[in-house]
This record gives C-alpha cells, sequence and structure tokens, in this order.
C-alpha cells in the first residue's frame, strides 16, 4: 500500500522504516513544522513529576528533570525520551481521566506540581481530570506546531492521479491541518478511495473533515498497534493498487 505520512520530518524517518520493513511504500510530507520554546530550570521549582503527551515535547526536557518522576502518555513519547536519556517512571495512554487512575494507583506519591509539558492545544478533560485525581496540574507551553502554507506536491500529485492508499494520522493537529490543506487544493473528493488509520479516537474524529472511504483506529497508543491495523486493511482484501 502507498501510505502517506504527514508527521514533522524529524518524526517521519522511524515511521516510514517501519511501513517499508511490513512492505508498504512511505510517502512523506509533513503538514506541521515543530517549532521549540525553551525550558529553563528554574522553572522545575516547586515540580513534583512531569507529564509528556508528546514527542514533540521531548527536547525541552533540561538534565534536572531527570531528577523527577516522568510521566509519558504513549511508546512513541516513552521511547523519544529513553532516547535522550530520560527514565520514564509510567507509561500510560490518551485517555485523561483513564491517566489519572494511572497515576494515583501505580505512581508513588509526590509532592508539588504535575507539571505538563505540551504544545499550544491541549486535549479536551486534561486539566478537570488531573484535578479530580488531586494533582496540582501545571500546563507549559514548550513547543509550537506550525502548519505548512500548501499541500506538498508528493501528496497533491498522489491525491489526483488516485496513487494513494492510506494515511497514518498521529495526532488531531496534523489530521485537521491535513482536511484544511486537501480542501484548499480542491482534493477533498480524492480521499473517498484512500483509508485514514488513526492512533487514536481524538485523533479519528478530527480525521472525519474528510471523506475518507474509512477511518480506523489503533487497539493501543503505539505505532505497531497503528501499523496492524493498516496490515489488517490490507489483508481484508480492500488495500493496494
Amino acid at each position: 500500500m502507498r501510505v502517506l505520512v504527514p508527521r514533522p520530518a524529524d518524526q517521519a524517518a522511524s515511521t516510514a522504516a517501519a511501513l517499508a520493513a511490513r512492505g508498504h511504500e512511505p510517502l512523506v510530507d509533513p503538514v506541521l513544522v515543530i517549532e521549540p520554546l525553551p525550558l529553563a530550570e528554574a522553572e522545575l521549582a516547586g515540580v513534583g513529576a512531569i507529564l509528556l503527551t508528546s514527542a514533540n515535547a521531548v527536547p525541552a526536557l533540561p538534565r534536572a528533570a531527570a531528577g523527577l518522576p516522568l510521566i509519558c502518555v504513549g511508546t512513541a513519547t516513552a521511547a523519544a525520551a529513553e532516547a535522550a536519556g530520560f527514565a520514564p517512571a509510567l507509561t500510560g495512554r490518551d485517555d485523561a481521566a483513564g491517566l489519572a487512575d494511572l497515576i494515583r494507583r501505580d505512581l508513588p506519591p509526590f509532592e508539588g506540581a504535575l507539571l505538563h509539558l505540551c504544545g499550544e492545544v491541549v486535549a479536551p478533560g486534561t486539566a478537570r481530570a488531573m484535578r479530580a485525581a488531586g494533582q496540582r496540574y501545571a500546563p507549559r507551553v514548550v513547543y509550537r506546531s506550525v502548519p505548512v502554507p500548501r499541500l506538498g506536491d508528493v501528496t497533491w500529485q498522489a491525491l489526483a492521479a488516485g496513487r494513494l492508499d492510506a494515511a497514518l494520522l498521529l495526532s488531531p493537529r496534523s489530521a485537521a491541518v491535513l482536511g484544511e490543506l486537501v480542501r484548499a487544493a480542491g482534493l477533498a473528493e480524492a480521499c473517498r478511495p484512500v483509508i485514514a488509520v488513526c492512533l487514536s479516537e481524538a485523533i479519528a474524529r478530527a480525521a472525519a473533515c474528510l471523506p475518507w472511504r474509512t477511518i480506523r483506529t489503533a487497539a493501543e497508543r503505539d505505532q505497531t498497534a497503528l501499523l496492524d491495523q493498516l496490515d489488517g486493511e490490507r489483508l481484508d482484501g480492500s488495500g493496494g493498487r
């Protein structure tokens, strides 16, 4: 299957390699550029634990953060933290209430705020769920996602020629921006034969802005489960041109 990977360039390589290893043809065309925002070590004062809900936040971690419990959402975020030299204390899913329960059940009690290193858009209900679980929740924006101005030529050509089988969507923002760019290019109808494979239900909801043939959601919030959904579509006999 020919599969669009609209991830930021520095994250797309591992996904493309995993697709190729399964016999797919990856088409990498980022729709977002990640701009990091600095975080000073002094901002860790009064912090008892750190929450990361995206690998994009990992570069903001100062070395002093190694002494604090690190909570990661998704195995990709945890892997990025480990690659940067940090040891996640807990890895959970992106459901806010479920994550809060996991923290309360499996993380030793800590004093201080739960510092959420995040982007400009935070999943609805995150602050409410954390506070309901007794956490002093403190979000801090450490990166922004800037949309590219137009749909990339490689994606435009693949859609226009009917040569795209699937799109892997790993964030609600990238799904929404892809939708905006495709509609602006006048290619929304070209998505009707294409499947969207999403990392979470929140991403699937954002992806519904385009008329995909079907939208599939990974059983777990990790890349392996995402690719398993894609392979499941192929085994059903409906993918690959």
